[in-house]
């Protein structure tokens, strides 16, 4: 069953139960009554379906949850039964349910409202308090959202549970791991200009609170391939970004023979090492990387035997080479090792459009006649394949090669591609239609 079918009968079940209680309490004068009254913990097992059933199609879900918190808060205020008020549990599900379904809007104002709500009980004691897991939940969901601006926003949550947990006595707030690696994971993918330092900065804090006694806050080789990734995202070309990429990979791989073997670099943290090197335009380096974990995984370790992504990764790196002339040599030289290892039985490198595409674009930015030629002679590669088919890039990449290249014959050579992607397209192949580039690189070489 799935999990929004169990949300909807379990919520209509709940309100079916008020519904007889309100009927029997209305007629009975007594106030007695023989049916038991949905309490707190009726409500929050609700509360949790739809957590879990909220998503961005099932957005439907957090409204649904924020409506019946409301009635639970209504209910509380009418009769103050304990029983009946809202716990912390059910605000974090309801925060939940918001944030799956990608109100964050709505999220932060419920979150604003627990700060907000100071009731005492009996004892004196707050009853309600957001916690580590109200402000992770926000924390989380808008560090996924990639937006540098909601980015920005997970961080200052996080440096207010920092400050309120360190500073003003709320233990309740400490950041754990889950909050922490979201936002380094975020400033991993985020292209901000700084977001690599603060991630570094980040990564090194759990350590040094790890050191001092937080065991949770241990950073795990996906934290730091993260601050890796930060690295390979920035902005910033020189080659100063690759070399800290670099420092960070072999200062994993110097904790991990000294026995933290948790930290041993795997196949994404050397991959966004490439993508450093590809960003800072020594293609040499990506290559050398490449090229020595092939040399360890024939040697037996056979965890970080690198896969197409890498592959691809390299080829795309060639593609950024200062030297104008290796471009596609050096790329095609890749495909070649490639097809060598797809040979020796290494099925699962055997390459794809994704890698045919890279290299011929790594040709495209040679700009030749030559270059052009070599291309051509890669699509027929991929024509001829019962594996393989062009897609729309392919198309485009070719066409684009012969604008670029100059050759007098490029008008025609453009116009006879852009047929065969057309005749592609009508036949079947829905991966070859053909979109505004190759419209607008027409128009350019007419």
């Amino acid at each position: 069953m799935k999990t929004t079918d169990s949300a909807d009968k379990t919520l209509r079940f709940l309100l079916d139960a008020c519904q007889a209680y309100e009927c029997e309490h209305h007629n009975n004068s007594s106030g007695q009554t023989s049916v038991a009254r949905p309490d707190v913990v009726s409500y929050s097992i609700v509360l949790n379906a739809l957590a879990r059933s909220a998503s961005q199609k099932n957005s439907a879900a957090g409204r649904r949850a924020e409506k019946l918190l409301v009635v639970m808060e209504q209910m509380y205020d009418r009769e103050r039964r304990t029983e009946l008020r809202p716990n912390i549990v059910s605000y974090n599900s309801v925060l939940t349910a918001l944030t799956r379904s990608g109100d964050m809007t709505r999220a932060l104002a419920l979150l604003d409202r627990m700060k907000d709500i100071r009731e005492k009980d009996p004892n004196g004691t707050t009853y309600l308090m957001p916690n580590t897991k109200s402000y992770t939940t926000i924390i989380s969901a808008l560090a996924k959202s990639r937006d540098n601006g909601n980015i920005i926003e997970a961080e200052n949550l996080l440096k207010r549970m920092e400050d309120l947990s360190e500073n003003h006595g709320q233990s309740h707030l400490k950041p754990d791991f889950i909050t922490y690696s979201a936002v380094i994971s975020a400033l991993g993918k985020s292209n901000e200009k700084h977001a690599a330092k603060r991630a570094e900065a980040m990564l090194f804090r759990m350590e040094k609170l790890h050191q001092e006694g937080n065991r949770d806050l241990r950073p795990d080789v996906v934290t730091w391939s993260s601050v890796v990734d930060a690295w390979a995202m920035n902005k910033n070309t020189d080659k100063d970004n690759s070399d800290r990429a670099q420092q960070l990979v072999d200062a994993m791989k110097e904790r991990a023979t000294n026995g933290k073997t948790y930290l041993q670099p795997n196949l994404h943290t050397y991959t966004s090492l490439i993508k450093a090197y590809s960003k800072s335009r020594q293609p040499e380096k990506a290559e050398k990387v490449l090229r020595q974990l092939l040399e360890d995984y024939n040697l037996g370790n056979v965890y970080i035997k690198p896969d197409l992504a890498m592959f691809n990764a390299c080829i795309g790196a060639w593609a950024r080479s200062p030297i104008k002339s290796d471009r596609g040599e050096k790329a095609e030289g890749l495909l070649a090792l490639m097809d060598e290892l797809y040979k020796a039985g290494h099925d699962d490198l055997k390459p794809n459009i994704l890698i045919f595409n890279s290299v011929m674009n790594a040709w495209s930015e040679v700009a030749t006649e030559k270059a052009a030629n070599r291309a051509n002679k890669l699509f027929e590669r991929i024509s001829n394949s019962r594996d393989l088919q062009p897609n729309t890039v392919t198309f485009n990449i070719l066409m684009k090669m012969w604008v670029k290249s100059n050759a007098a014959d490029a008008t025609e050579n453009v116009d006879n591609i852009f047929d065969q992607m057309e005749e592609s397209f009508y036949n079947g192949n829905k991966h070859a239609k053909p979109d505004s580039i190759t419209y607008r690189t027409l128009i350019g070489v007419w």
